[in-house]
């Protein structure tokens, strides 16, 4: 790869969202390990036997090294596992390299800040982990999903997906933290693709305006009336069928010590 010299006619438009991406990257947790595997189907009309590579990096500034993934003709199928990035720093590089005998190959196409893939719509925030000073903190940028992200080695990521307890209880606290960076830096946020989606979603179930200030008052007026309506709405509304944040909460019947890992159901 040292060898590789940048093309000035590379082609820096391989797709890596949408339907028909010709790039996805699935990540999976091994005790803060990555495991990334590839899937490949780039349509472009590079030569059969152009060579893929695909170089890991961390956003807090690890670069891997690029990992060999067969040709356009036949990419390879395969999981490499990454000790130096965890899984919610990992971003990827793709590159597509001519096959040729000379020490200076060239670079036919690119794809650039490749995030992890992940499901449209699977949910309205994320959640992470990084090494940072405090037990969690909420990450709100523009056009990027809102993140809950918690300090690593706690395990606290992997106990919030398993108790709806802590879920229903740090959810809601991230929500509100949101909703109000959303309302107070509006101007900041007017052209932020996410915050969008969240309008539409609130305005939805709450059938009124999202605020677009922030207005003081007390309990019965301006922005804290409606971010307790919001909250409520939300927690109530079904985000599977018969299924609300408020239902899979534990109630006093269930005893303390239970409550980290209760499920939901109460039978």
């Amino acid at each position: 790869m040292k060898s590789v010299l940048n093309f000035t006619d590379r082609d820096d438009h391989i797709s890596k969202t949408g339907l028909n991406a010709e790039i996805q990257i699935h990540v999976q947790d091994k005790n803060s390990n990555t495991i990334f595997t590839p899937e490949i189907n780039i349509k472009k009309d590079y030569p059969k036997n152009s060579k893929i590579y695909i170089q890991p990096y961390s956003t807090e500034g690890y670069v891997g090294t690029p990992v060999y993934f067969g040709t356009i003709e036949n990419p390879e199928n395969k999981s490499i596992e990454d000790a130096d990035a965890s899984p919610d720093q990992i971003r990827f590089n793709l590159k597509v390299i001519e096959d040729s005998t000379n020490p200076i190959k060239k670079i036919l196409g690119t794809c650039y800040a490749i995030k992890p893939w992940q499901p449209a719509n699977s949910s309205i925030l994320e959640i992470g982990e990084q090494n940072i000073d405090s037990i969690y903190q909420i990450e709100v940028i523009e056009n990027e999903k809102p993140k809950i992200i918690f300090k690593q080695g706690l395990g606290l990521k992997a106990d919030i997906q398993r108790s709806n307890w802590l879920k229903g209880i740090i959810f809601t606290a991230a929500l509100r933290e949101i909703l109000l960076k959303y309302i107070i830096e509006s101007e900041e946020f007017k052209e932020c693709t996410v915050k969008k989606q969240y309008v539409e979603f609130f305005k939805t179930i709450l059938n009124e305006p999202f605020p677009e200030k922030y207005i003081s008052g007390d309990d019965n007026n301006g922005t804290r009336k409606w971010l307790n309506l919001a909250l409520s709405e939300f927690s109530n509304n079904n985000v599977k069928k018969g299924i609300s944040l408020i239902s899979i909460m534990p109630d006093s019947d269930v005893e303390i010590e239970e409550k980290a890992l209760f499920t939901g159901d109460k039978s």
